[in-house]
């Protein structure tokens, strides 16, 4: 025997009661937009609430400027279009017909807002947008042809429907506790809304620094990013508009041919829900400019050195924009360098001859002709005399190889004969 099913207990909450304005309401218009849309919300200046069961209307201007006239279909106080011109859009008030005149007092100035063609990452108020039952038109909420007012979403059905089947099962049942579901499904709102509000306010957003700079052809630049709201360590990243002029790698951007680049940075983080979130784009304006070539000079101090077999000199050289200078020698079996590189080098003579010694900065070469002559063979040569006790004769020396002609006469016997300084 089935159990009585028993009737779940419905607590209806009193609602406030709605105050009717006696007095002139002053309007204000809030216009945003997200991507290609256009939302006017019309408002009681005072209390910022919507004003609804009125038929406002707009002439909205488009950046071309075509001029529309835009209304309030459904009376909620909200016009909303989608898939407007991106640019500067100006909205005016239409005066009211006349069973509305003297209650409401109208802007009387135009007012501006700018439509973007790419989303816009910023927070949206929507807390005028909620409304009690008592402020809703039923008749015209639920009966309005659909075509007469634009929406921002439609949901798809992806499956198709299926009539399901009723089956009475035995057993008792519970009535639902009332205050189960609705902590269930508010905290799933809650979680829907979360993700979508945080895309929507750009709570996950990065700065980067600096916005614009230049390089030379051939230097390095580093981009540095900070990222803000992410849970969990965000991962950037980077593309070059024109790899041909910079390439970027984990922020660090190379030189490689003059022009203008824009490097482009975003990031992404996975949330504890598992929702993928992505950052605003940024950019940093990359102009990499052309490495002016510098004069290079380079000259050797002696272009002739001579030196004997054995004997060492120094080459010196002078320089400008050179980084550095390499030496050579043509033949070193004539002469040696004392180093392969460096502003001056050290030749030592090696045997008779004539050699070249050679400097090198970039493609710019110096010659210094080094000439090595053998060493002369030093001889002294004296004549043989014949002299009688007590008289004198001259003594004849010659000699080869000496650079300076001084003798030390002295004799091997003083007691035989004596030399004079002389000779």
């Amino acid at each position: 025997m089935l159990a009585e099913e028993e009737e779940p207990e419905i607590i209806e909450e009193e609602e406030e009661p709605v105050e009717e304005e006696s007095q002139i309401v002053e309007i204000a218009m809030n216009l945003t937009s997200i991507k290609s849309d256009l939302k006017i919300k019309i408002v009681n200046a005072q209390t910022g609430k919507l004003v609804a069961s009125v038929p406002f209307a707009v002439t909205a201007k488009a950046p071309s400027g075509k001029e529309e006239t835009w209304e309030d279909d459904d009376r909620d106080g909200i016009i909303y279009r989608k898939g407007v011109e991106a640019g500067t859009w100006s909205i005016t008030m239409k005066a009211l017909g006349a069973d509305y005149e003297g209650g409401y007092t109208l802007p009387s100035k135009s007012k501006t807002v700018s439509v973007k063609d790419k989303i816009e990452y910023k927070k949206v108020d929507v807390a005028d947008e909620i409304k009690k039952e008592s402020q809703v038109n039923v008749a015209v909420e639920d009966t309005e042809p659909k075509a007469a007012a634009a929406v921002e979403s439609v949901n798809q059905d992806t499956v198709e429907w299926v009539e399901s089947s009723r089956e009475e099962v035995e057993g008792e049942y519970s009535p639902i506790d009332k205050d189960v579901l609705d902590k269930s499904f508010i905290q799933a709102r809650m979680n829907l809304t979360k993700w979508r509000t945080r895309a929507i306010n750009g709570e996950e957003s990065i700065t980067v620094t600096p916005s614009k700079t230049e390089i030379l052809e051939g230097e390095s630049c580093t981009i540095n990013v900070e990222g803000n709201g992410f849970e969990g360590t965000p991962k950037y990243d980077y593309k070059s508009s024109d790899e041909s002029k910079a390439t970027v790698k984990d922020g660090v951007v190379t030189g490689i041919a003059e022009g203008q680049v824009d490097i482009t940075v975003k990031a992404t983080v996975t949330d504890d829900e598992g929702n993928t979130l992505e950052s605003d784009e940024k950019k940093c304006s990359i102009t990499v400019k052309k490495v002016e070539e510098k004069l290079k000079v380079l000259e050797v101090k002696t272009d002739k050195l001579t030196l004997k077999v054995g004997e060492s000199g120094k080459i010196e050289t002078s320089s400008e924009n050179i980084e550095t200078i390499e030496w050579s020698v043509a033949d070193e079996n004539i002469a040696t360098i004392s180093s392969s590189s460096g502003a001056n080098v050290t030749v030592t003579g090696k045997s008779e001859g004539s050699t070249t010694v050679t400097a090198k900065g970039g493609d710019i070469s110096k010659s210094c002709t080094v000439t090595v002559k053998a060493v002369a063979e030093k001889k002294i040569t004296a004549s043989d005399i014949a002299v009688f006790a007590g008289a004198k004769s001259k003594l004849t020396v010659t000699s080869t190889g000496l650079t300076e002609e001084k003798y030390d006469d002295e004799s091997g016997d003083t007691g035989i004969g004596r030399v004079s300084a002389d000779g």
